[in-house]
């Protein structure tokens, strides 16, 4: 229902939800009106008083002399305009992260594929507490303390320094982690591999001394380091493959035999050697 008052063009009025209108007539039961909006910070520099402007005309069912509801404050309306801001920033952050976070996980799963690499993440945060080793075929796991301390040349010598961990890398991509006998890396280097765990480097050292075996087994005569990989494999409760025990025991008896039979020849020369002497012969 509309007031009793009688309204003039151009007086400001309010419509039923306290939105603010400028009457211009009345028709057929409805009224004619000018909304009226703010300028809700369109134009910050505008030295103009007057933050408001007049729209093209609506119609309503009801105007009113004075708002029947509370009157929305221009400062309000800027503010969520501030807000709408602000959460389109948000959005546009929220994806740049997404975006962001996307690549981070294609590269980690990029270097994740070169084996050096796997448990880099782990490795910057202080997480590696073992190695397993590789030097000249003698395949060992290590705790991080037991490998990386250096070791004293003298039995009385106590030193906190730290062996020099360091990465390799050819010209074709390939990595490999090395360490050095001595901080400065003036000593040989070890071929090593990082893990977090022992069950982790076990496992390592089981694929290195399988592909000793196997490689004997392809070429029988590839047998340089079958007997340090074996030994490896004993230490570390590995199973040795039967061909590869009976192959290495052939060879004990082998060397033995040998040594024997030249201790043999050099005992006998020996005492031909004193015989002679004893019956004054000198032999040529």
């Amino acid at each position: 229902m509309t007031e009793i008052n009688q309204f003039t063009p151009g007086d400001e009025v309010f419509t039923a939800n306290g939105q603010k209108v400028v009457y211009v007539a009345e028709s057929a039961g409805f009224f004619v009106v000018n909304p009226v909006y703010h300028r809700q910070g369109w134009d910050e520099e505008c030295d103009d008083e007057d933050d408001t402007f007049i729209s093209g005309v609506i119609t309503v069912d009801a105007i009113f002399r004075t708002a029947p509801v509370e009157v929305f404050d221009g400062r309000i309306l800027e503010l969520d305009a501030k807000v709408k801001l602000l959460r389109e920033r948000i959005t546009a952050l929220q994806t740049e992260q997404q975006w962001r976070e996307a690549d981070r996980k294609a590269l980690i799963t990029k270097i994740s594929q070169n084996e050096a690499l796997h448990d880099l993440e782990a490795f910057i945060e202080g997480k590696i507490e073992w190695f397993t080793t590789n030097q000249c075929g003698r395949i060992a796991v290590h705790s991080k303390d037991e490998l990386l301390q250096v070791k004293s040349d003298y039995a009385y010598r106590v030193t906190n320094e730290r062996k020099l961990l360091s990465l390799f890398g050819g010209a074709n991509g390939d990595l490999l982690w090395k360490i050095n006998d001595y901080k400065d890396g003036s000593g040989s280097w070890t071929e090593v591999y990082p893990f977090i765990t022992r069950e982790s480097a076990v496992e390592k050292a089981a694929t290195l001394i399988a592909d000793v075996f196997a490689r004997w087994n392809d070429d029988k005569k590839k047998d340089g380091y079958l007997e340090s990989a074996a030994y490896a494999a004993e230490k570390l409760g590995l199973e040795v493959p039967e061909e590869v025990s009976s192959h290495l025991k052939a060879q004990t008896v082998r060397i033995a035999k040998g040594a024997a039979d030249k201790a043999k020849q050099e005992y006998e020369e020996k005492l031909a050697r004193l015989q002679a002497l004893e019956t004054g012969v000198t032999k040529q």
